[in-house]
């Protein structure tokens, strides 16, 4: 129970860092792709970026159409030199090269976002993971000097031990428990 205690609560600490959703499998375990997913989709990095995307996918659809408005310039500059029909071209043909560019510099903008928050998302979870061996290893060794303390006390009880090594036992079992509540304690 403490276990399932200790995920739930992890899950909600992580969750409440990425967004406002819990998410939980149905066995109440915390299941890493569903937060994933989660955190990608309430980032604000990553829908400030989309935003960009969405702008910038406009002004390539801008830029074209105004290239075949410059066409029709061309046309009209039919006797005028060669530099102004130059640089009526490098218009035309620049502004959506230079949005196209915007559009894929924004789209890689993008995918480093995802990678960042997955980075981080796996980051607690390893962290999280490290945290619930540790509480278990510490429970074990609790559970070992419980049990180490009370064949102590039946020992002593049936004359095969010391009250001293009752005491031993029992400072070691109250020691552990301290360490156990310590480490149990951030939770």
């Amino acid at each position: 129970m403490k276990k399932i205690k200790m995920l739930v609560s992890a899950g909600l600490i992580i969750a409440a860092c990425l967004s406002s959703n819990t998410v939980f499998a149905a066995s109440n375990t915390l299941d890493i792709d569903s937060v994933l997913d989660t955190a990608v989709q309430s980032s604000v990095t990553i829908k400030s970026i989309d935003i960009s995307i969405q702008k910038s996918e406009n002004s390539y659809k801008k830029a074209v159409k105004d290239a075949s408005d410059y066409d029709e310039q061309l046309d009209n500059l039919k006797g005028s030199d060669d530099a102004s029909k130059l640089q009526l071209m490098q218009s035309r043909d620049d502004a959506p090269a230079i949005q196209k560019n915007a559009l894929y510099q924004y789209t890689n903008k993008k995918e480093v976002a995802k990678n960042g928050v997955n980075l981080s998302v796996y980051q607690q979870y390893i962290t999280l993971l490290n945290y619930k061996d540790t509480v278990d290893t510490e429970q074990k060794r609790l559970n070992n000097a419980e049990a180490d303390y009370k064949k102590a006390q039946l020992q002593l009880d049936m004359g095969m031990a010391s009250k001293g090594d009752v005491l031993t036992k029992q400072s070691a079992y109250l020691a552990q428990k301290a360490k156990f509540n310590s480490v149990k304690r951030p939770i």
